[in-house]
C-alpha cells in the first residue's frame, strides 16, 4: 500500500521465542526441544555421556540445549575420524607403534581403539540422524491463520503501511514467517519476497540478496540466516519443497544457530552479507524472542548500526542481556512481555518516535 508518510527501512529479527509465541507445542525453543526427545535418544549411551560432559563443563549454570549436543557429537566424531585415519597425523601416531615409541612405552597397544573407532563413528552418525529426524518432524508444521493473526500478521500489516522497506531476518527454520508473508500479501498489504523463484520446481532465488534491482521489486525480503526446513540441496542449487526429512542432514540446507561461528559456505555467506547490508541501511530494528547468544550476529549489529537507531526488543525474559551498542548510541527499549498486539503496539510507537521520514 502506498503511503506518502512512509518512513525508511525497518529490520525485524525473529529468534526462537517468536515462533514459540505462535504455538509453544509445535515450535519449542532449542532448550525446550531437549525435553521432548524420545527415550531411544535419551537412553543412548553416547547421548548420556555427552550430556554428562557438557554438564561438567557448564560453569555458568545455563541449561544445556540440543544445539550443544549436536555440536559436541560433531566434535567427537571428527576427533575419532582423525585419530583413526592413517593419513592424518593423529591417526598415524594412534594406529602405529610410533606414539608408544616416542614416549618410551614399548608395551602399550593402541589396537583396541582402532577396532572401536568405526563402530563409534557409525553410532554417532546414527545418533545425529535420530536427533535431526525429531527436528524435522517437530518444526514442519504450517501454523493456522488464527495462531499468527494477533502477532505476525498484525505486526506486518502495521509496518508495511508505514515503512518503505520491511526486512525480515530469522535464525529459525520453521515456516511461520512464510505463512504470515503469504497471508499478508493475500490481504493486499505489500509484498515481502519469501526467497524463491516460482516455477515447476521452486528454486532459491539468490539474486534477491545480491541484486539491488531484483530486491527493489519487493517491499522487503525474508532472510533465513540458518536455512529452512524446506530447503533441499540438489546439485549446485537449493530447492524449496516439502519439509520432510531426506534421511541425512547434509541433504538439507540448514545450519544450527551459532554452529561453528561465521557462515563460510553458500548460500549462508550471501545471506549474512545481505544481513550486514540491511543493518547498515536500517532506520529502526525490532528483535522478537531472540536470546542474543549468537556472537557473530551481535558483533555484526554493533559494527554496522547507525548512531541513534531505535531498537525495540520484545522478549518475556526480564534477565535477557542485550549486547547491542553500535558505533554510536542506539536507543534500546526492552519490552518484557509476550509477542502480542500490546507489545507490538508499544514497540511500533517507540521506533516511530525516532524514525525519520
Amino acid at each position: 500500500m502506498a503511503n506518502e508518510q512512509q518512513r525508511g527501512t525497518v529490520v525485524v529479527f525473529a529468534g526462537a521465542g517468536a515462533s514459540k509465541a505462535v504455538d509453544p507445542d509445535r515450535f519449542p525453543t532449542t532448550v525446550d526441544f531437549f525435553e521432548l526427545l524420545p527415550e531411544e535418544i535419551t537412553e543412548n549411551l553416547f547421548f548420556q555421556h555427552i550430556t554428562s560432559f557438557l554438564q561438567q563443563e557448564n560453569e555458568d549454570g545455563q541449561q544445556i540445549d540440543i544445539e550443544n549436543i549436536l555440536w559436541t557429537i560433531d566434535d567427537l566424531k571428527e576427533h575419532i575420524e582423525k585419530s583413526s585415519d592413517l593419513k592424518h597425523i593423529s591417526g598415524w601416531f594412534m594406529n602405529t607403534s610410533y606414539l608408544a615409541h616416542a614416549v618410551q612405552q614399548h608395551n602399550a597397544s593402541m589396537g583396541t581403539f582402532s577396532k572401536m573407532a568405526p563402530e563409534a563413528i557409525q553410532s554417532l552418525s546414527c545418533l545425529k540422524d535420530d536427533v535431526n529426524k525429531q527436528v524435522y518432524s517437530l518444526y514442519d508444521a504450517i501454523p493456522k491463520t488464527e495462531k499468527i493473526e494477533e502477532n505476525w500478521i498484525f505486526l506486518l500489516e502495521i509496518l508495511l503501511k508505514k515503512y518503505k522497506r520491511v526486512e525480515l531476518v530469522t535464525t529459525n527454520y520453521d515456516l511461520v514467517l512464510e505463512t504470515a508473508i503469504q497471508e499478508v500479501r493475500d490481504r493486499g498489504f505489500g509484498s515481502i519476497a519469501p526467497g524463491w523463484k516460482d516455477r515447476v520446481l521452486r528454486l532459491l532465488d539468490i539474486e534477491l540478496w545480491t541484486s539491488d534491482e531484483k530486491r527493489q521489486s519487493h517491499q522487503g525480503v525474508l532472510t533465513k540466516l540458518h536455512g529452512s526446513i524446506n530447503w533441499t540441496k540438489y546439485g549446485n542449487g537449493i530447492y524449496v519443497s516439502d519439509p520432510s526429512y531426506r534421511g541425512a542432514h547434509d541433504k538439507h540446507a540448514i545450519i544450527y544457530p551459532g554452529n561453528k561461528g561465521v557462515a563460510d559456505h553458500q548460500p549462508f555467506r550471501t545471506l549474512h552479507e545481505y544481513f550486514k547490508k540491511i543493518v547498515c541501511e536500517a532506520h529502526a530494528m525490532i528483535f522478537i524472542g531472540f536470546a542474543f547468544r549468537d556472537q557473530h550476529i551481535n558483533d555484526l549489529c554493533n559494527r554496522n548500526l547507525l548512531e541513534g537507531v531505535p531498537i525495540a526488543v520484545i522478549d518475556i525474559d526480564p534477565n535477557i542481556q542485550i549486547p547491542i551498542s553500535g558505533p554510536g548510541t542506539p536507543r534500546v527499549q526492552h519490552l518484557q512481555s509476550g509477542f502480542d498486539r500490546e507489545s507490538i503496539s508499544k514497540a511500533f510507537k517507540y521506533i516511530q518516535k525516532y524514525t525519520p521520514f
